[in-house]
């Protein structure tokens, strides 16, 4: 048997649903690669973007990527590493 494909659900739709503080999360991550209050708007601007685009999936079907997330956020909160460009779902990247 060979794996086609693999499911990844964060959503709670497959998995027992778990409580996350978003906020918290991203504030631990920014604060590994921004200075101060820096870290703290970036944080801000992203965990909307995720929400954003959570509300989004929930009412349109659509998903996103952590690309996503980050062009949505703007403001320079793209991480130093180089993600996939987004080119719409379905789009392959290596």
């Amino acid at each position: 048997m060979v794996v086609r494909a693999v499911i990844f659900d964060w959503g709670g739709t497959l998995t027992p649903w778990h409580t996350v503080d978003h906020v918290a999360l991203w504030r631990e991550v920014c604060a590994l690669h921004f200075a101060g209050e820096h870290a703290e708007r970036h944080a801000a601007a992203i965990h909307a973007a995720e929400r954003d685009l959570w509300l989004t999936a929930e009412r349109d079907g659509r998903s996103a990527t952590i690309a996503h997330v980050f062009e949505r956020a703007g403001g320079g909160c793209r991480p130093r590493r180089s993600w996939p460009a987004t080119s719409g779902p379905g789009s392959r990247t290596r």
